[in-house]
């Protein structure tokens, strides 16, 4: 007897999914992306080089956001159903239950293919916007425009910039992307039980 077709996770229904977390509490943008974003700038001595010197003290800070907003994917919205979630996941008598090894299984094996793409899109899409990022960031005008209007330290470089970018959009998509994803392969199976 032939299994019936489950949806496979689609490149649009994934990014649709990514867009409505992420328009469910805005606010989280600011409490969570932004400071993580300008720490890193901080550190890369957008600010000047004392700040600099001291981005050691600032760098678990940048992580701790970072788990913020991946526990807000993960919760579809919400930090602490996200750190319920992940307490769900690592919980050991969980996967005791054959249903849940079982429904990961069957997803694995019935969309292997769809998820295989859907990787290879995201990281052709994420490498593009790395790319783009390093372009701007080492393009001179740019440059002299933020030093001009006091954004950023004179001499200072791409660094800064880049990091500001990288920190602003593309850590928290791929955070999102791999919230996403888990969801969809066993924590929303280990959450309904």
């Amino acid at each position: 007897m032939q299994k019936p077709f489950q949806t496979a996770l689609g490149f649009g229904e994934l990014l649709g999914i990514m867009e409505n977390v992420r328009r469910r509490n805005r606010f989280v943008k600011f409490l969570l992306v932004f400071p993580a974003a300008f720490l890193a700038y901080m550190i890369a001595g957008g600010v000047g080089p004392i700040l600099q010197k001291a981005g050691g003290v600032f760098e678990p800070l940048i992580i701790l956001f970072q788990i913020g907003i991946f526990l807000h994917f993960l919760g579809k919205g919400n930090l602490i159903e996200g750190f319920r979630r992940i307490t769900l996941f690592i919980q050991p008598d969980v996967w005791e239950d054959t249903q849940a090894g079982n429904s990961l299984a069957n997803k694995l094996s019935d969309s292997w293919l769809p998820l295989l793409v859907n990787i290879v899109i995201f990281s052709a899409l994420i490498f593009g916007l790395n790319l783009g990022f390093h372009i701007v960031a080492n393009l001179s005008p740019v440059q002299h425009f933020l030093e001009n209007w006091r954004i950023l330290y004179p001499d200072a470089g791409a660094k800064p910039l880049f990091e500001f970018w990288l920190n602003n959009s593309i850590i928290p998509i791929i955070l999102s992307f791999i919230a996403v994803c888990a969801n969809w392969l066993a924590i929303d199976t280990l959450a309904e039980k």
